[in-house]
Protein backbone atom coordinates (compact mmCIF):
# COMPACT_ATOMS: atom_id res chain seq x y z
CA UNK A 1 0.00 0.00 0.00
CA UNK A 2 2.68 2.33 1.15
CA UNK A 3 4.37 1.71 -2.60
CA UNK A 4 1.07 2.31 -4.09
CA UNK A 5 0.47 5.64 -2.26
CA UNK A 6 4.52 6.88 -3.27
CA UNK A 7 3.81 5.89 -6.88
CA UNK A 8 0.22 7.33 -7.18
CA UNK A 9 0.22 9.86 -4.73
CA UNK A 10 -2.58 12.57 -6.85
CA UNK A 11 -4.74 9.50 -7.15
CA UNK A 12 -3.93 8.13 -3.71
CA UNK A 13 -5.45 11.56 -2.31
CA UNK A 14 -8.12 11.66 -4.65
CA UNK A 15 -9.51 8.02 -3.72
CA UNK A 16 -8.67 8.76 0.29
CA UNK A 17 -10.59 12.37 -0.40
CA UNK A 18 -13.75 10.12 -2.06
CA UNK A 19 -13.83 7.48 0.70
CA UNK A 20 -13.91 9.71 3.72
CA UNK A 21 -16.61 12.13 1.42
CA UNK A 22 -18.83 9.02 0.77
CA UNK A 23 -18.81 7.42 3.87
CA UNK A 24 -20.00 10.43 5.88
CA UNK A 25 -22.32 11.20 3.47
CA UNK A 26 -23.72 7.84 4.22
CA UNK A 27 -24.31 8.43 7.85
CA UNK A 28 -26.64 11.14 6.88
CA UNK A 29 -29.22 8.82 5.31
CA UNK A 30 -29.20 7.68 9.08
CA UNK A 31 -30.91 10.57 9.41
CA UNK A 32 -31.47 12.57 5.94
CA UNK A 33 -34.38 15.13 7.14
CA UNK A 34 -31.87 16.66 9.86
CA UNK A 35 -30.09 18.89 7.34
CA UNK A 36 -33.29 20.92 6.52
CA UNK A 37 -34.95 20.54 10.27
CA UNK A 38 -31.11 22.25 11.61
CA UNK A 39 -31.23 24.61 8.35
CA UNK A 40 -35.09 25.81 8.84
CA UNK A 41 -33.66 26.54 12.54
CA UNK A 42 -30.38 28.19 11.60
CA UNK A 43 -32.68 30.68 9.04
CA UNK A 44 -35.52 31.43 11.69
CA UNK A 45 -32.47 32.80 14.04
CA UNK A 46 -30.67 34.55 10.85
CA UNK A 47 -28.16 32.62 11.67
CA UNK A 48 -24.73 32.85 9.35
CA UNK A 49 -23.26 28.90 8.01
CA UNK A 50 -19.58 29.37 8.81
CA UNK A 51 -17.28 26.82 10.72
CA UNK A 52 -18.50 28.31 14.14
CA UNK A 53 -22.30 28.51 13.55
CA UNK A 54 -21.33 24.49 12.59
CA UNK A 55 -19.82 23.78 15.75
CA UNK A 56 -22.26 25.14 17.88
CA UNK A 57 -25.22 22.79 16.10
CA UNK A 58 -23.44 19.91 16.78
CA UNK A 59 -25.05 20.09 20.52
CA UNK A 60 -28.56 20.14 19.12
CA UNK A 61 -27.94 18.07 15.64
CA UNK A 62 -24.72 15.82 16.54
CA UNK A 63 -24.80 14.76 12.21
CA UNK A 64 -24.18 18.02 11.70
CA UNK A 65 -20.36 16.82 12.23
CA UNK A 66 -20.87 15.47 9.04
CA UNK A 67 -21.15 19.14 7.63
CA UNK A 68 -17.59 19.46 8.95
CA UNK A 69 -15.79 16.26 8.32
CA UNK A 70 -17.15 16.07 4.48
CA UNK A 71 -15.01 19.35 3.68
CA UNK A 72 -12.16 18.41 5.41
CA UNK A 73 -11.49 15.36 3.66
CA UNK A 74 -9.13 16.58 1.40
CA UNK A 75 -7.01 17.70 3.89
CA UNK A 76 -7.03 14.74 6.05
CA UNK A 77 -6.44 12.96 2.50
CA UNK A 78 -2.90 15.50 1.65
CA UNK A 79 -1.78 14.66 5.53
CA UNK A 80 -2.06 11.13 5.08
CA UNK A 81 -0.57 10.95 1.46
CA UNK A 82 2.20 13.41 2.52
CA UNK A 83 3.17 11.59 5.69
CA UNK A 84 3.57 8.30 3.59
CA UNK A 85 5.38 9.92 0.94
CA UNK A 86 7.92 12.47 2.60
CA UNK A 87 7.55 12.10 6.44
CA UNK A 88 7.86 15.00 8.65
CA UNK A 89 10.02 17.40 7.10
CA UNK A 90 6.81 16.79 4.12
CA UNK A 91 4.50 17.88 6.65
CA UNK A 92 6.46 20.86 7.70
CA UNK A 93 6.75 22.29 4.11
CA UNK A 94 2.87 21.75 3.18
CA UNK A 95 2.27 23.25 7.03
CA UNK A 96 4.46 26.25 5.58
CA UNK A 97 1.99 27.02 2.98
CA UNK A 98 -0.61 28.26 5.66
CA UNK A 99 1.78 31.45 5.60
CA UNK A 100 -0.27 34.66 3.91
CA UNK A 101 1.82 34.62 1.09
CA UNK A 102 5.27 33.09 0.57
CA UNK A 103 8.36 33.94 -1.84
CA UNK A 104 7.00 38.07 -2.67
CA UNK A 105 7.45 41.08 -0.95
CA UNK A 106 5.10 42.16 1.91
CA UNK A 107 3.83 44.85 -0.43
CA UNK A 108 2.65 42.43 -3.66
CA UNK A 109 1.36 40.04 -0.67
CA UNK A 110 -0.85 42.45 0.96
CA UNK A 111 -1.66 44.55 -2.35
CA UNK A 112 -3.08 41.00 -3.23
CA UNK A 113 -5.24 40.51 -0.26
CA UNK A 114 -6.54 44.11 -0.51
CA UNK A 115 -7.34 43.34 -4.20
CA UNK A 116 -9.22 40.57 -3.24
CA UNK A 117 -11.20 42.57 -0.63
CA UNK A 118 -11.87 44.75 -2.78
CA UNK A 119 -13.85 42.83 -5.61
CA UNK A 120 -15.44 41.75 -3.21
CA UNK A 121 -17.19 44.21 -1.29
CA UNK A 122 -17.49 45.73 -4.67
CA UNK A 123 -19.32 42.46 -5.55
CA UNK A 124 -21.39 43.04 -2.45
CA UNK A 125 -22.28 46.54 -3.41
CA UNK A 126 -23.59 45.46 -6.62
CA UNK A 127 -25.96 42.69 -4.83
CA UNK A 128 -26.95 45.21 -2.59
CA UNK A 129 -28.10 47.79 -5.32
CA UNK A 130 -29.51 44.70 -7.34
CA UNK A 131 -31.53 43.61 -4.05
CA UNK A 132 -32.99 47.51 -3.80
CA UNK A 133 -34.16 47.80 -7.47
CA UNK A 134 -35.30 43.90 -7.80
CA UNK A 135 -36.16 42.94 -4.38
CA UNK A 136 -35.96 44.96 -1.71
CA UNK A 137 -37.78 42.81 0.91
CA UNK A 138 -34.35 40.96 0.58
CA UNK A 139 -32.66 43.10 2.31
CA UNK A 140 -33.88 42.96 5.87
CA UNK A 141 -32.66 39.30 5.92
CA UNK A 142 -29.48 39.34 4.24
CA UNK A 143 -28.55 42.41 6.91
CA UNK A 144 -29.83 40.66 9.83
CA UNK A 145 -27.73 37.69 9.27
CA UNK A 146 -24.59 39.94 9.06
CA UNK A 147 -25.87 41.63 12.17
CA UNK A 148 -27.76 44.31 11.55
CA UNK A 149 -26.09 47.34 12.19
CA UNK A 150 -23.43 49.17 9.45
CA UNK A 151 -20.31 48.11 11.77
CA UNK A 152 -21.41 44.31 12.71
CA UNK A 153 -22.23 43.81 8.63
CA UNK A 154 -18.79 45.46 7.37
CA UNK A 155 -16.92 43.32 10.30
CA UNK A 156 -19.06 39.76 9.42
CA UNK A 157 -18.40 40.13 6.07
CA UNK A 158 -14.50 40.95 6.76
CA UNK A 159 -14.07 37.71 9.33
CA UNK A 160 -16.15 35.94 6.81
CA UNK A 161 -13.29 34.70 4.62
CA UNK A 162 -11.46 33.76 7.41
CA UNK A 163 -14.41 31.36 9.21
CA UNK A 164 -16.36 29.89 5.70
CA UNK A 165 -16.05 26.22 6.28
CA UNK A 166 -15.84 24.92 2.92
CA UNK A 167 -12.33 26.74 2.13
CA UNK A 168 -10.70 26.83 5.45
CA UNK A 169 -11.08 23.10 5.68
CA UNK A 170 -10.48 21.81 1.87
CA UNK A 171 -8.05 24.17 0.53
CA UNK A 172 -4.88 22.58 2.39
CA UNK A 173 -6.01 19.34 0.12
CA UNK A 174 -6.69 21.09 -3.33
CA UNK A 175 -4.26 24.05 -3.41
CA UNK A 176 -2.21 23.30 -0.38
CA UNK A 177 -1.47 19.54 -2.11
CA UNK A 178 -2.58 18.98 -5.36
CA UNK A 179 -1.96 21.91 -7.31
CA UNK A 180 1.36 22.53 -6.33
CA UNK A 181 2.19 18.56 -7.47
CA UNK A 182 0.55 19.20 -10.41
CA UNK A 183 2.33 21.56 -11.30
CA UNK A 184 5.67 19.60 -11.25
CA UNK A 185 4.29 17.91 -14.59
CA UNK A 186 1.94 20.26 -16.03
CA UNK A 187 1.56 23.88 -17.15
CA UNK A 188 -0.44 25.82 -15.04
CA UNK A 189 -3.53 25.65 -17.25
CA UNK A 190 -4.21 21.89 -17.88
CA UNK A 191 -3.07 21.91 -13.51
CA UNK A 192 -5.69 23.89 -12.84
CA UNK A 193 -8.06 21.55 -15.04
CA UNK A 194 -7.14 18.25 -13.55
CA UNK A 195 -7.52 20.07 -9.97
CA UNK A 196 -10.85 21.35 -10.84
CA UNK A 197 -12.18 17.98 -12.02
CA UNK A 198 -10.80 16.62 -9.44
CA UNK A 199 -12.59 19.15 -7.08
CA UNK A 200 -15.81 18.71 -9.00
CA UNK A 201 -16.00 15.07 -9.08
CA UNK A 202 -15.01 15.48 -5.31
CA UNK A 203 -18.02 16.64 -4.32
CA UNK A 204 -20.52 13.60 -5.76
CA UNK A 205 -20.95 12.42 -3.13
CA UNK A 206 -22.57 15.00 -1.30
CA UNK A 207 -25.49 13.72 -3.46
CA UNK A 208 -26.48 10.54 -2.02
CA UNK A 209 -29.10 11.75 0.27
CA UNK A 210 -30.85 13.93 -2.35
CA UNK A 211 -30.97 10.84 -4.95
CA UNK A 212 -31.65 8.69 -2.24
CA UNK A 213 -34.49 10.61 -1.10
CA UNK A 214 -35.65 12.63 -3.84
CA UNK A 215 -38.22 12.33 -6.23
CA UNK A 216 -38.62 10.23 -9.69
CA UNK A 217 -37.03 13.66 -11.04
CA UNK A 218 -34.07 13.67 -8.76
CA UNK A 219 -31.34 11.80 -11.55
CA UNK A 220 -32.43 14.74 -14.13
CA UNK A 221 -31.86 17.69 -11.66
CA UNK A 222 -28.96 15.84 -10.42
CA UNK A 223 -27.41 15.83 -13.86
CA UNK A 224 -28.81 18.93 -14.86
CA UNK A 225 -26.74 20.31 -11.99
CA UNK A 226 -23.25 19.20 -13.15
CA UNK A 227 -23.52 21.01 -16.40
CA UNK A 228 -22.77 24.34 -14.75
CA UNK A 229 -21.05 22.69 -11.39
CA UNK A 230 -18.12 21.35 -13.80
CA UNK A 231 -17.45 23.93 -15.69
CA UNK A 232 -18.25 26.51 -12.75
CA UNK A 233 -15.20 24.55 -10.55
CA UNK A 234 -12.54 24.65 -13.43
CA UNK A 235 -12.99 28.46 -13.40
CA UNK A 236 -12.50 28.46 -9.81
CA UNK A 237 -9.74 26.69 -9.94
CA UNK A 238 -8.15 28.99 -12.65
CA UNK A 239 -8.84 31.65 -10.62
CA UNK A 240 -7.17 30.23 -7.61
CA UNK A 241 -4.03 29.18 -9.43
CA UNK A 242 -3.65 32.80 -10.28
CA UNK A 243 -3.50 33.94 -7.16
CA UNK A 244 -1.63 30.95 -6.03
CA UNK A 245 1.44 33.06 -8.14
CA UNK A 246 0.79 36.20 -6.68
CA UNK A 247 0.86 35.13 -3.02
CA UNK A 248 4.18 32.66 -4.00
CA UNK A 249 2.21 29.72 -3.63
CA UNK A 250 0.31 30.14 -0.14
CA UNK A 251 -2.28 28.37 0.18
CA UNK A 252 -4.34 31.24 1.09
CA UNK A 253 -4.78 31.44 -2.86
CA UNK A 254 -7.09 28.72 -2.90
CA UNK A 255 -8.69 29.81 0.61
CA UNK A 256 -9.98 33.56 -0.44
CA UNK A 257 -10.86 32.76 -3.79
CA UNK A 258 -13.06 29.80 -2.69
CA UNK A 259 -14.57 31.69 0.16
CA UNK A 260 -15.41 34.49 -2.26
CA UNK A 261 -17.70 32.44 -3.81
CA UNK A 262 -19.34 30.48 -1.03
CA UNK A 263 -19.54 33.67 1.64
CA UNK A 264 -21.90 35.55 -1.65
CA UNK A 265 -23.30 32.43 -2.96
CA UNK A 266 -24.35 31.02 0.40
CA UNK A 267 -24.61 33.38 2.91
CA UNK A 268 -25.08 36.76 0.98
CA UNK A 269 -27.69 35.63 -1.48
CA UNK A 270 -29.64 33.83 0.87
CA UNK A 271 -32.58 35.86 0.52
CA UNK A 272 -32.32 36.70 -3.05
CA UNK A 273 -31.43 34.35 -5.85
CA UNK A 274 -31.39 35.83 -9.49
CA UNK A 275 -30.90 32.30 -11.30
CA UNK A 276 -31.15 31.83 -14.71
CA UNK A 277 -33.27 28.61 -14.66
CA UNK A 278 -33.46 26.75 -17.91
CA UNK A 279 -35.37 23.74 -18.14
CA UNK A 280 -34.48 21.58 -15.15
CA UNK A 281 -31.05 23.68 -15.48
CA UNK A 282 -30.28 25.88 -12.93
CA UNK A 283 -27.86 28.05 -13.63
CA UNK A 284 -25.89 30.36 -10.65
CA UNK A 285 -25.21 33.71 -11.80
CA UNK A 286 -21.91 33.59 -9.34
CA UNK A 287 -20.84 31.09 -11.51
CA UNK A 288 -21.46 32.27 -14.58
CA UNK A 289 -19.32 35.42 -13.30
CA UNK A 290 -16.28 33.39 -12.39
CA UNK A 291 -16.66 31.93 -15.65
CA UNK A 292 -16.00 35.18 -17.17
CA UNK A 293 -13.27 36.31 -14.83
CA UNK A 294 -11.31 32.69 -15.63
CA UNK A 295 -11.82 33.70 -19.20
CA UNK A 296 -10.41 37.50 -18.73
CA UNK A 297 -7.16 35.74 -16.56
CA UNK A 298 -6.37 33.05 -19.79
CA UNK A 299 -6.59 36.13 -22.65
CA UNK A 300 -4.54 38.30 -20.58
CA UNK A 301 -1.90 35.54 -19.10
CA UNK A 302 -1.99 32.86 -21.62
CA UNK A 303 -1.81 29.17 -20.12
CA UNK A 304 0.86 30.53 -16.87
CA UNK A 305 -1.96 32.06 -15.52
CA UNK A 306 0.61 34.11 -14.22
CA UNK A 307 3.21 32.14 -12.93
CA UNK A 308 6.37 34.07 -12.56
CA UNK A 309 8.83 33.31 -15.14
CA UNK A 310 11.63 30.54 -14.44
CA UNK A 311 15.02 31.13 -13.96
CA UNK A 312 17.50 29.95 -15.91
CA UNK A 313 20.82 28.90 -14.56
CA UNK A 314 24.08 30.96 -15.18
CA UNK A 315 26.61 30.01 -17.74
CA UNK A 316 29.49 28.63 -15.90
Amino acid sequence: MTNVVKRYPIWSFFVISVLIAIITNLFRLLDPTFGAAMFQEMASKNMKLDIVTGLSMTSKYPMALTFLIFPLAPTLAAFIVIAITEGRGGLKRWAARLKPWMGVGWRQGLSVWALVYLGFFAAVGVLLIAMVTTKPDAIGPTFAIHGGATPAILFSLFIGMFLSAGPLLEEMGWRGFALPLLLERFDPLKASICVGLLWAAWHLPREIVPLATGGADAWIKFFAKQIIFFPGCIAGSIIATFLFFKLGGSVWSGILAHAFHNEISVNFLIAWRPDIKLGPVMFDWFWVMEIGIAAIILILCGRNLGAPPKVSPASP
